[in-house]
């Protein structure tokens, strides 16, 4: 398998998933599914159309779907919680918040409007709130600055570079940490690789360089072109999927590639064969240490049982000595406790030296050692 793979959407990647996903809008959440912690699917009716899926693989991707996974017998929390709150509820709109890594699903139920709210930074999110964007629920709580749980106001996160400003554009540029182009902007103006790498080599720019102050607009025109360009998604793949892209870049003309219905058919494939591949290797790698954790502790188990069968051995071979030999045994107790009447425990020991049955005596703790 392949060492290296998209992880995530970018937002640029992420405005054509909502482009894909405007099929659904009308359409009636009918159910939704969770197979793992990580994933939430959406089944969607549309009138005429049919079954569609949408679904959620957090924290970086979401995607329309060409089927759904199983689902565990156990149904889990999250997934209990949407059931009860979004089923039934009408899809009237699904868009992207600005240039951010947010998608904002407009749902409204007999009696009530609500949104559902995927985010696809950092470690994800999917967060329901009612018309007063108070938070009815979340897939995790968070805490810190940006605290999410239910209960408490949700607010969009600020977008601190407008992309289709020259203004904000410029300011990313000048306001960058980033060793060179490409990085600004692949992560501050939240391009992603293989765009920055594309606006790169059609400028001609040297990637490895930070932009000089003169090619800004340079930057910005050919920015504004390629977000015009009409969908042409492809699957890039080395053995296995690694990369997805939204239209045609000539960065990856010589790479292994084929064509796609959606770009979100491509995002499924990249999820399906590639990423849960990499959680299961992940699970099987938990589950090994887990195993030698419970193996280890089977050893140690064994190991105390077999002390406590050896000890029970011991002492039922004296109990049964004790009760062979309770009459000398008893003698020899009288025969003590009748010297502590005029001896301490050192004439003790010294007097009972060359008794038959005694084989020593410790007079500080008062004990005496038999021998049967």
């Amino acid at each position: 398998m392949a060492d290296h793979f998209k992880t995530q959407l970018s937002a640029f990647e992420l405005g054509y998933v909502v482009k894909d996903l405007q099929k659904v809008v009308g359409g009636k959440i009918s159910r939704v599914y969770m197979p793992d912690e990580k994933t939430v699917t959406l089944q969607v009716h549309v009138t005429g159309l049919g079954k569609h899926f949408v679904t959620a693989f957090l924290p970086g991707f979401l995607y329309m779907a060409e089927g759904k996974r199983t689902s565990p017998d156990q149904i889990l929390g999250f997934c209990t919680f949407l059931r009860k709150h979004i089923e039934n509820t009408r899809i009237v709109k699904i868009e992207q918040k600005g240039f951010e890594r947010v998608v904002v699903f407009d749902l409204e139920g007999r009696d009530s409007k609500r949104q559902l709210i995927v985010e696809l930074f950092a470690k994800g999110n999917m967060i329901l709130v009612d018309e007063k964007m108070t938070i009815i629920g979340l897939w995790r709580n968070t805490k810190g600055g940006d605290e999410l749980r239910g209960g408490v106001t949700y607010n969009y996160p600020a977008l601190k570079y407008d992309i289709s400003d020259l203004k904000d554009v410029t300011k990313a540029f000048q306001e960058t940490k980033k060793d060179n182009v490409e990085m600004t902007l692949a992560v501050d103006l939240g391009l992603g690789g293989g765009l920055a790498q594309e606006v790169c080599s059609e400028l001609g720019f040297d990637s490895s360089k930070k932009l000089p102050a003169d090619q800004i607009l340079k930057v910005f025109d050919a920015l504004q072109k390629v977000f015009t360009r009409k969908a042409d998604p492809r699957v890039i793949y080395e053995t296995d999927i690694v990369d997805v892209i939204p239209c045609a870049f000539t960065v990856f003309d010589k790479k292994n590639q084929h064509k796609v219905e959606l770009f979100s058919y491509g995002v499924e494939r990249l999820v399906n064969t590639t990423l849960l591949s990499k959680v299961e290797q992940g699970k099987e790698s938990v589950y090994d240490k887990e195993v030698g954790k419970v193996e280890n502790l089977l050893k140690k188990q064994t190991n105390q049982l077999q002390k406590i069968i050896q000890d029970m051995d011991e002492n039922t071979a004296k109990a049964e000595a004790i009760y062979t030999h309770y009459q000398e045994i008893k003698e020899v107790m009288d025969y003590v406790k009748a010297l502590e009447e005029n001896m301490n425990w050192d004439e003790i020991a010294d007097h009972l030296k060359d008794h038959k049955l005694v084989k020593g005596v410790n007079a500080k703790e008062k004990n005496v050692l038999i021998e049967l």
